[in-house]
Formats: C-alpha cells, sequence, structure tokens
C-alpha cells in the first residue's frame, strides 16, 4: 500500500472531493496549512485497517435519513485503497456516474434538461470544471444560504429557475430542513 501512496503522491493524486493524498511523515495534521484539502495517507491506511481487521462487514443498509444506501467495509474505505483489491487475481472496476447528483435532481424536482454533465456547467457559467465537479458534490445537499454562496448558484438560477425553487421551497417547508434534499436523493440512487 505504501508503495502505491507514493507513486500517487509523486503523481500529484487528488480525490474525487478534490483533496490531495499526502503523507503525514510523523507530523500532526494541524502541521499542515491547509489540512482540510488534503487526504493523509497514513490515516487512510489506518482506517482500512479498522474496516478490514475481523474481515469484511457485511453490507448493512442505510436508514430513511441516509436513503438507503448500503454500507460496507468497501464503500467506507479510500478508493485508492479499494481500487489494490483483487478477487480471483483480477483488479475490482469502479464505475462512476458523471454528473449524478444534479441529473437525480433534475429527475426529482423536474429540471428541463435530460442530462446535464460538468462541462456543461463550466462553459456555460464560466467556473473551472474541477469547482464544477466538487460543489455539485454538496450543493443540492446544502441549506438554501450556502447555496446562494455557491458559485453554482447564479448558473441553476439561470437555467434551471423553477427546478431551484422547488428545491428551496421544499427545504423551507419539510421537517427535515435542507436535509430532505439529500434523503430523496440518496433513495433515488439507491433505487
Amino acid at each position: 500500500m505504501y508503495s502505491e501512496a507514493r507513486r500517487l503522491v509523486n503523481l500529484g493524486y487528488t480525490t474525487k472531493k478534490g483533496k490531495k493524498l499526502t503523507f503525514l511523515n510523523k507530523h500532526s495534521t494541524d502541521y499542515f496549512k491547509n489540512p482540510f484539502e488534503r487526504s493523509f495517507v497514513e490515516l487512510n491506511i489506518e482506517l482500512f485497517n479498522y474496516l478490514t481487521e475481523n474481515g469484511l462487514m457485511i453490507p448493512i443498509e442505510g436508514n430513511d435519513a441516509s436513503g438507503g444506501r448500503v454500507v460496507d467495509s468497501l464503500t467506507l474505505m479510500p478508493s485508492w485503497i479499494r481500487n489494490l483489491i483483487k478477487v480471483d487475481g483480477k483488479y475490482l472496476t469502479e464505475c462512476d456516474f458523471v454528473c449524478l447528483h444534479p441529473n437525480i435532481a433534475m429527475q426529482i424536482y423536474g429540471g428541463s434538461k435530460e442530462y446535464l454533465n460538468h462541462n456543461d456547467v463550466e462553459i456555460a457559467s464560466n467556473i473551472d470544471v474541477k469547482t464544477v465537479k466538487i460543489e455539485h458534490l454538496s450543493f443540492f445537499n446544502k441549506e438554501v444560504w450556502q447555496m446562494k454562496v455557491s458559485p453554482l448558484y447564479t448558473y441553476y438560477l439561470a437555467t434551471e429557475p423553477q427546478m431551484l425553487r422547488k428545491i428551496e421551497q421544499e427545504k423551507y417547508n419539510s421537517v427535515h430542513k435542507h436535509k430532505i434534499t439529500s434523503r430523496k436523493m440518496f433513495k433515488k440512487e439507491v433505487d
């Protein structure tokens, strides 16, 4: 694992959430100026060991708050470590949906587009694609005031005003407040 981590760090590897893979090298996380923008190799390996020390977890279906999302040792471990796992001598294949959260929101809340991708948003909004991808991971799950300060808000206000209005109204009116959106989206993702 450490040799793969060294290789990835040397390549400047970043996680799907845009965090840079970094060695702690016996420092605490406080040693780094921007610890929340980093994913630490030693902590990732510690998590892997915890998740696998007594064998793999039996998959557990989550509750309504998580939309029934299935959780197990594989889904909880860092993806760069998961990519090292072999079954019957073959590496696992990870499939990732492009722009999943925005497309689920379009389906649930009546967006006008059949399909949306990060590059379209980049071009229309003049926001770099890396920022678009990172913002899309959390934009629809935020409180309304947080959505309004997101760089994506102006894009959705201009291109999907009815959808945005439905999401905002639901967040204001639901007993679950802003979390209602993520609950619905997780449920749709699991279904």
